[in-house]
């Protein structure tokens, strides 16, 4: 009887262990990565450069830290610098839904939390408060890019 109670919670274990291996990979079925040099990333990032351009003035070339997309959508974490990359700018992440011809950033996160008493942990709030407010309605941003 304790052979087969054993065998019984064993079987149950493995098909736990099975099924979340496999929920992890169907849980981002869809997102992806794309690869620099790609006409998706070049045109995700100069939907990104045409809003630095037009609300801070700037001319920018960025270094990628995280870019995934999903069902036309894109997030994007970036490094921003002049184009000789003599000049460094805060970081900046971005929103961004691609329309018919082109990417358009939707929402860009307020920056104002490197001015708190805990920084660090002030991002962090802010960060998750702003991917709750997107991924709920009216948007239903999927909720995978951000990881």
């Amino acid at each position: 009887m304790k052979s087969l109670s054993f065998a019984i919670v064993l079987t149950l274990m493995m098909g736990i262990g099975t099924i979340a291996g496999i929920a992890g990979p169907l849980r981002n079925a869809g997102v992806s990565h794309p690869a620099p040099g790609t006409m998706e990333r070049r045109a995700i990032l100069e939907g990104l450069r045409y809003w630095i351009r037009t609300h801070l003035g700037l001319r920018v070339r960025f270094v990628v830290r995280h870019l995934k997309v999903k069902s036309g959508w894109a997030w994007v974490v970036t490094e921003p610098q002049s184009p000789d990359g003599t000049q460094r700018y805060e970081p900046l992440s971005a929103l961004l839904k691609k329309g018919k011809n082109c990417w358009a950033v939707v929402a860009v996160p307020s920056g104002e939390c490197a001015a708190a008493d805990d920084p660090e942990r002030a991002c962090r709030q802010s960060d998750r408060k702003f991917v709750r407010t997107v991924t709920g309605a009216p948007l239903f941003v999927p909720v995978e890019i951000f990881r």
